[in-house]
Formats: C-alpha cells, structure tokens, sequence
C-alpha cells in the first residue's frame, strides 16, 4: 500500500481540505481616512460687537482667531520637538481632541 502523507483519504488533492486552502501574500493598498475631531478650545478676540449691553461674536472671525492662536493636529507634525517653546506647545494642544467618527474608503 502507498503512504498517502498522513492526508485522510482522498482528500491530499481536495481544495476545500483548511490545509489546502490558498494563502495570498499581503499586498499594500491606498486608502482614504476620514477622521473628524472635536475639542472645545478658548481663543481671545476684539472684533466682537456689544448691542445694548449685549456683546455678540456673530460678526467675529473665530476661524482666523483659532488659526492664528492654536497649533492644528493637521500642523502639529511641524512642531513636534518638546524641547522648543512651539513643541511644547503643540503637544498642549494636542491633548484632549477625540475622534468623533472615522471613515475608511477605497
């Protein structure tokens, strides 16, 4: 009798057999990530109005102000060096974001 390699029977050549299933090489993929973070920050501003003794930040730019006066996670990676006075501040102001929703596509 033949040795039959310690297979059960008939199933050596049986592609459905789990030691004859195919194992594809891993292959690297671009991917698009979409991640929206939130975090409360507080930013000084003088181009507010008071109406009545009532003071409104309709008219003011908080996106220059937040830009001007806060290190961005999408910037952060220039300044990330905790021995300068902007690497400090930068891993500050890293501090604290939490990721919302995150997508992945193809």
């Amino acid at each position: 009798m033949k040795e039959s390699g310690n297979f059960p029977l008939g199933a050596e050549f049986d592609p459905e057999a789990p030691y004859n299933e195919k194992i594809n090489n891993p292959l690297d993929v671009d991917v698009d990530v979409s991640i929206i973070l939130h975090k409360r920050l507080t930013v000084s501003v003088d181009d507010y109005d008071i109406d009545n003794g009532e003071v409104s930040f309709d008219e003011c730019n908080l996106k220059g102000s937040v830009n001007e006066q806060k290190i961005l996670p999408n910037e952060s990676y220039k300044y990330i060096n905790g021995n300068t006075k902007k690497g400090k501040k930068a891993i500050s102001d890293l501090k604290g974001w939490d990721i919302e929703d995150i997508k992945i596509e193809r």
